[in-house]
């Protein structure tokens, strides 16, 4: 790991190695380097933060000079030996920077396997219903404001509109918490068994599969199935059916599917 002043000379002299990576080092800012691969010349920073080595990268050279790059060295020095992680700071930006627009485009190129008629309609489902919270940052999407917009799309829409939202939404959310480290389970009221949003104060939980607005063949208690499951067994006996409880076993599997 040469050890030279970072000026455009010295880094058009560097020549690319053939395979691995090679490091210049400033002599004058300790920490300030060039990382030099196949194809790339890069401006980094490496310092000890809190006892342990921590790589930033500032970027590319021929985007930034090496003085432009030595001015943010300087500053990304002076914060890892006030003990703090750039990285860190960066990620934490990105966090409450992030529009949901942006994570649902994020969230639908990670899905290398979801149909790209699966992918249309996610897409649908938020420029239809999530608008106006499309280039909003994600992290002001609070457990509240999500219930009202919720019971809003369940009225105006129908339950079963109003679940495929929450499940879009409830997925994209997961995701987001996976890649980026959104929300904070016990500040923002996520449930921790199905990390979707739910009230802050008072009313059931809207992860509760018993609160949300029954979309589709209703729930149906048993004195209903066993009901219904007789009413097939006498059609069938009518018919002329010799085992009609060999069909009615089907029957009764069908009625208790979700």
């Amino acid at each position: 790991m040469p050890k030279v002043k970072i000026t455009k000379t010295a880094i058009d002299e560097a020549a690319y190695p053939d395979k691995g990576q090679v490091f210049l080092w400033d002599t004058e800012l300790k920490g300030f380097g060039v990382c030099i691969s196949r194809s790339s010349k890069t401006f980094i920073v490496q310092r000890d933060v809190a006892g342990i080595s921590k790589r930033i990268t500032i970027g590319r050279y021929g985007v930034f000079t090496p003085d432009q790059a030595r001015k943010l060295a300087i500053k990304n020095i002076f914060l890892m030996t006030q003990g703090v992680n750039p990285n860190e700071e960066k990620k934490e930006r990105r966090k409450k920077s992030l529009t949901l627009d942006e994570l649902a485009e994020e969230f639908l190129k990670a899905r290398s396997t979801m149909k790209p008629r699966t992918k249309k309609d996610y897409r649908y489902c938020l420029d239809s219903y999530l608008a106006d919270w499309l280039h909003k940052p994600v992290t002001d999407i609070t457990a509240e404001k999500f219930q009202r917009r919720y019971f809003y799309i369940g009225e105006n829409n129908g339950k079963t509109c109003a679940n495929n939202v929450r499940r879009i939404l409830s997925a994209m959310i997961n995701y987001g918490m996976a890649a980026h480290g959104l929300f904070d389970k016990t500040q923002c009221g996520l449930s921790p068994r199905r990390n979707a949003p739910i009230p802050t104060t008072g009313g059931a939980p809207i992860s509760n599969r018993t609160s949300w607005r029954r979309g589709g063949r209703p729930c149906m208690k048993m004195k209903t199935i066993l009901a219904g499951t007789f009413y097939c067994w006498c059609c069938l006996r009518a018919c002329g059916v010799t085992r009609p409880a060999a069909c009615a076993g089907p029957i009764l599997i069908l009625q208790t599917a979700p």
